[in-house]
């Protein structure tokens, strides 16, 4: 019985335009965890259904402050007014709102630059914009001073809001007050739009990874 001749390997496809940039901005390791790529795409449906529910939120709305996210802010913004406090009175007023936003994003530039690892990166950036959306009715509230602030047990603390108020006092020193809504808006289309982008990063590099799911083992555990 003859053998059928030797047939050469197809070569593989010429890389296409953009696949430089997407290697570098959605890498695809040598190999994968089944386990661990399951529970990346089971984390985005997560953060898509809950994202959407809250970048639907009005950005002035009260229920912001309620998400279970802005306890986790709150933690870090309050360690910023400590971590800043030896630049002087501004950087102590500035620190807890820039504190908060990064935290996150120092947590998405080491993902992404020391371990390679762009889902990561993509969730951090999520928060990032969950953060500035979170900061945009503290900065609008810099004039009205509605919102009540940590700490607030009595009528004499309220009347001293003035004196704590992050953004009153940092818009006031720069002469931006009557701009406190304009800017509030500002950041929160800009922390939107970073959370729009993450998703859709996520999305990307385990789409990526998938497409190429026969280059790399996906092991069990």
């Amino acid at each position: 019985m003859r053998r059928p001749p030797f047939e050469p390997e197809p070569e593989p496809p010429p890389p296409g335009r953009f696949d430089p940039l997407l290697d570098l901005i959605a890498p695809v390791p040598g190999a994968v965890n089944k386990v661990m790529f399951g529970g990346r795409v089971l984390v985005l449906l997560l953060l898509a259904v809950w994202g959407a529910s809250f970048l639907m939120l009005p950005w002035r709305s009260p229920a912001i402050g309620a998400s279970f996210m802005h306890g986790i802010n709150l933690v870090f913004h309050e360690a910023g007014h400590v971590i800043f406090a030896p630049f002087g009175r501004f950087m102590m007023f500035l620190g807890g709102s820039l504190n908060q936003v990064l935290v996150p994003l120092i947590f998405a530039v080491v993902f992404f630059i020391k371990y390679r690892n762009a889902f990561g990166a993509a969730v951090c950036l999520g928060w990032v914009g969950q953060s500035l959306k979170d900061v945009a009715p503290y900065i609008a509230d810099a004039r009205i001073m509605d919102m009540p602030l940590l700490g607030e047990m009595d009528d004499e603390d309220v009347e001293s809001r003035a004196d704590r108020h992050d953004w009153h006092n940092l818009l006031g020193d720069l002469g931006w007050l009557q701009h406190e809504v304009t800017l509030g808006r500002a950041v929160a289309f800009v922390g939107g739009s970073l959370m729009v982008l993450a998703l859709l990063w996520a999305a990307l590099v385990l789409w990526r990874q998938w497409q190429r799911r026969s280059d790399f083992a996906f092991e069990e555990g």
